[in-house]
This record gives C-alpha cells, sequence and structure tokens, in this order.
C-alpha cells in the first residue's frame, strides 16, 4: 500500500482575496460552544450508505489551502469561534494541506479537530502521520467507525491509527452511527476493533436518513433518542448559527446541513465574498434559523401542525437534526410561509433576553 507523502506542501502566496473584516463581532448568547467546520473535500476512499452529503471515491470538490486559511481567519475574527473540524469526504487525502491549516488554525488561538475514517491506520507509517498532526497542534482526532464504514475499511486499521493516536499524544474519540440492528454499537466496538472494553472515548448517533441514505432506511428501521436518551430533539437546536459549516465551493451553511438536500434555505453567504462575521449576523435575521435557534425543530413542526392538523409528521425523530428535516418538508414550508409573522415578536423578546 502506497505510504501517504508527509512532504509539507509549501504555498508562498495567498491568492484569495480576503473579505474586509466587519467593525462588529457577533453577538452570542452564550449557550454553546461555537465551532466551524471546514469541508475540505467531498472526495472518499469510502462510500458510505450513512453518507449525508453523498461523499465517495469519484467527487473531485476540493477546498484550496488558500481559502482554508482564509476562513480560518474569518472564524478567529468572529471572537466567538473556539474551534475549527475538519471534516470531509475524507480529509486525510488532503493530508499536507490539513497540516498547513492545523498550525495556522492554531496560531489564531483556535483549537482543531479532524474527522477521519481511520484508513491510514493500515499505512506502514501510520505513527508518523499522527506524531506530524501532534506537532501540528491538533486538539482532537475523531474517528468514525460503524456498520457503515466498516465495509470500507477493516477493524485492524482502526485499531492501529487508534494506538498510532495515542502514542503520538493525539486525544481520540470514535463517532458510531447506528439504527436498529446494527452490528457495531458503542458497546462493542472495543471488541470489534480488538482494543480492551473502557479504553475508549465513545459517541453514538443516530442515523439521519438524508443523503446517501435518503429512501433506503425506513422509519422502523431508525434508531431512535427516546429509547436511549431524553427527547434532546425537543430543545433548541445547539448548531444552527452555532456551527457554521463552510462547503468546498466557499458557500456556508448555518450548520452542517443536512436537510441542504431539500432546501437552500440553510445557506447564508458565500465566504469568498462576504465574512463570515456578515453572514452570521444575516442568519441570524433570518425568523426561520433565528426560531430554530431559540426554541428548535420540535416547536416549529408544533407550530406547523396547529395551523394545519393534516400535516404528516412522524410520532418521534431519531434526533434533533432528523426533526430539523421535517422543518424544510414543503408542506411544513408552506404554513411557515404564510404564517411565522406571528411569532415574530416572541423570537424577538427572546433574542433580546438571550443577549443579556
Amino acid at each position: 500500500m502506497r505510504e501517504i507523502n508527509l512532504e509539507p506542501k509549501i504555498q508562498n502566496q495567498i491568492t484569495v482575496q480576503r473579505p474586509v473584516t466587519p467593525d462588529l463581532r457577533i453577538p452570542n448568547p452564550g449557550k454553546v460552544q461555537d465551532v466551524m467546520a471546514l469541508i475540505v473535500t467531498y472526495r472518499c476512499n469510502a462510500k458510505c450508505r450513512s453518507c449525508s452529503n453523498m461523499s465517495g471515491p469519484r467527487r473531485k470538490e476540493r477546498m484550496p489551502l488558500d481559502e482554508m486559511l482564509n476562513y480560518i481567519d474569518q472564524g478567529a475574527d468572529t471572537g466567538t469561534i473556539t474551534t475549527v473540524t475538519f471534516t470531509g469526504g475524507e480529509p486525510f487525502l488532503l493530508y499536507e494541506d490539513l497540516l498547513v491549516a492545523t498550525r495556522h488554525a492554531r496560531g489564531r488561538g483556535l483549537q482543531t479537530r479532524c474527522l477521519t475514517n481511520g484508513f491510514w491506520g493500515a499505512e506502514p507509517n501510520a505513527l508518523e502521520i499522527a506524531q506530524r498532526f501532534q506537532e501540528a497542534g491538533l486538539d482532537m482526532l475523531v474517528i468514525s467507525y460503524d456498520d457503515y464504514h466498516a465495509e470500507f475499511v477493516e477493524p485492524g486499521a482502526i485499531r492501529e491509527a487508534y494506538r498510532a493516536a495515542r502514542q503520538a499524544g493525539l486525544p481520540v474519540l470514535f463517532y458510531v452511527v447506528y439504527e436498529r440492528g446494527s452490528r457495531i454499537t458503542i458497546e462493542n466496538l472495543p471488541e470489534v476493533i480488538g482494543l480492551e472494553p473502557g479504553e475508549l472515548n465513545i459517541q453514538g448517533r443516530t442515523l439521519v436518513p438524508v443523503g446517501r441514505s435518503a429512501g433506503k432506511v425506513s422509519e422502523d428501521e431508525l434508531a431512535y433518542v427516546d429509547d436511549y436518551f431524553e427527547k434532546s430533539y425537543e430543545g433548541p437546536c445547539p448548531f444552527v448559527l452555532h456551527q457554521p459549516s463552510f462547503k468546498p465551493d466557499g458557500q456556508v451553511q448555518a450548520c452542517c446541513g443536512v436537510t441542504n438536500e431539500m432546501s437552500n434555505r440553510l445557506i447564508i453567504g458565500q465566504a469568498r465574498e462576504e465574512h463570515l462575521i456578515t453572514l452570521l449576523k444575516r442568519g441570524q435575521d433570518d425568523a426561520l434559523l433565528t426560531w430554530l435557534e431559540l426554541e428548535g425543530p420540535h416547536q416549529v413542526l408544533k407550530f406547523a401542525r396547529e395551523h394545519n392538523p393534516e400535516l404528516k409528521l412522524p410520532r418521534r425523530y431519531s434526533n434533533i437534526c432528523h426533526a430539523c428535516r421535517y422543518v424544510y418538508n414543503p408542506e411544513v414550508q408552506a404554513v411557515l410561509s404564510d404564517h411565522i409573522q406571528e411569532k415574530l415578536p416572541a423570537l424577538a423578546l427572546k433574542r433580546l433576553l438571550t443577549q443579556g
């Protein structure tokens, strides 16, 4: 297997014209830690059935290094963004650029995380790969592994990626996406990849049927968050306007945007043309995004059903993003178009109260 090239890529000149930084920073209610995500590529060595953005080996879109650095600067300028997450696709396919971007983010005082499917754990220089990231200042490595990723990455590669990261001094978090009947679970992941129980830091995420899984997973096959935890989807959304996501082409979504296949309402602008501060302020002027932030999708759907009892909506949702998917259902959008003005005074008052 070919080794990943560890020679850093040098760029002596930034070619992207940086948007002018607005004078005012964005207000922040302070309820969440603000994180920006850079979707650095849609290319991936895997083609997982769970992938919300349809990444795969044939995708070519990628974010140039100079634009990565530009967007990191914009995030640091906000005064509220604390962390940059590099995601994809498979970010490690842009390994050299990621080292430069990670160093730059740390130089701007931001924490850094990188998501990966761990394929590089099978490389003979896996330890060196992890050490270079640790030296660049990466704060956390996040490895996604579940039934969907296991179709493309062997458990041994995941085990060795973990061991290399820990030996290099990198904290590791595992993401496990699951549905009903999933073979790989939070409980048995250590056994699956050959590590000791209790050794791993693991987070479970219920599958949202969007992207490649849309229409292929029935409501009965989903795992529901209230089977395991409290109904967290009934509260305010902690992500929208607090975790903006940059696409490879520079478009910025108000959150990770799993519903973007259904609507462009989550796009708040183009970071190649306007500064992130301007885009986030625009998002805060959007009534629906503000409603999602302050009260969450469950309250939006409750409002829509009150105005149209004939709406066909699920009894419950796999998680808050699954609920948000139905907010962008055309029938729900039609109700909101007719009645959202009724909600504006209450939202304006709640916004003032949350800002102190």
